[in-house]
């Protein structure tokens, strides 16, 4: 830690894992042990680095997206890993059941390397209100390489990426939906195994990465982005997303200002080299975004939209908002 940003940071990126963790561990066992679950101090009556999930200006942070991450992204059908003892289970919170197409996991280094990775065998039933175990996977450490050579080259633990992702039908809807789920571990086998991601501020100081974005209204307080990480052997870790817009004072001074509260429906997002993401984002406060003769998004009044890219890792960029996506400026055209 060199300054209080890499703290506050830090801190962001360690409630997101807690609050996950809890939200996945309930959800594991909610027809067996528990019955409810509550949170305790959901918003702080003082400035605070974790615990609350929202600041003074209803602001969400790693606390809010780690708890959202944990129960689905509002997905009623999910795909988790037991930390435990490695085991994959989906997890079906609807009365009706589900039909899974297809389940797969993959471990990747932090540089973006595939280390492993399997299909289980489908198709399948999953029951309403009920966890199916889907099958027990070996650490990608067991048999194989114990440590990057980024890891070992600074003298710090191996840190992996696990993704799982799910394809299901579930029967109240036509079609099929997807489900991926992301977990940032360390080697089980060994005995300080526990916190050890020392690996990602090695990212964060000496690997930092660029994440691309593209946005364009929707609707009069709603826009829709995709973002990809532009890195060939880096990945981004939390990238964060903010909705702000350009105000220049009296004295001549052009300053950025927050867009709050605003609506994501993901956020603190990890993304491989080359992968991309759609986020749509919607105003909750009362604004009407408009379309300027320049072709951008603004706040009548105010000033131009734009979205604010960082995280933990992630070079903070500024990406303006535009009136159209490139596919309907083409279609126009």
């Amino acid at each position: 830690m060199d300054n209080v940003e890499d703290y506050t940071e830090a801190a962001q990126v360690a409630q997101f894992f807690q609050y996950k963790a809890l939200a996945e561990g309930y959800s594991y066992r909610m027809w067996d042990w528990y019955s409810a679950l509550f949170l305790w101090k959901a918003s702080s009556p003082s400035p605070t680095f974790r615990g609350a999930l929202y600041d003074t200006f209803l602001e969400t942070n790693g606390g809010y997206w780690g708890w959202r991450d944990g129960f689905g992204g509002g997905s009623h059908v999910r795909i988790v890993l037991n930390q435990k003892d490695w085991t994959i289970h989906v997890i079906n919170s609807l009365p009706i059941q589900a039909n899974i197409v297809s389940c797969e996991w993959r471990a990747y280094s932090l540089q973006g390397k595939e280390l492993g990775g399997e299909i289980a065998n489908m198709p399948i039933l999953v029951h309403g209100n009920s966890v199916h175990r889907i099958k027990h996977i070996s650490p990608s450490w067991v048999g194989g390489t114990r440590s990057s050579p980024l890891a070992e080259s600074y003298g710090v633990q191996d840190v992996v990426l696990y993704k799982l992702q799910l394809v299901f039908k579930p029967h109240h809807r036509i079609g099929i939906e997807t489900y991926t789920n992301r977990y940032f571990l360390t080697d089980p086998t060994r005995e300080d195994s526990q916190s050890r991601l020392s690996l990602l501020g090695v990212l964060r100081k000496f690997y930092t990465v660029n994440v691309d974005a593209s946005c364009h209204l929707r609707s009069k307080d709603s826009i829709e982005c995709v973002i990809k990480n532009s890195s060939r052997n880096a990945t981004a870790i939390m990238s964060k997303l903010s909705l702000v817009y350009s105000q220049t004072t009296r004295l001549g001074i052009s300053r950025e200002i927050r867009v709050l509260p605003t609506s994501f429906t993901s956020n603190y997002i990890p993304l491989l080299p080359g992968e991309t993401h759609k986020v749509a984002l919607t105003a909750l406060a009362n604004f009407d975004f408009i379309c300027s003769k320049q072709g951008q998004a603004a706040i009548e009044g105010r000033g131009v939209l734009s979205l604010k890219l960082d995280g933990w890792n992630v070079e903070a960029t500024m990406q303006t908002v535009l009136c159209m996506s490139p596919n309907e400026a083409a279609t126009q055209q």
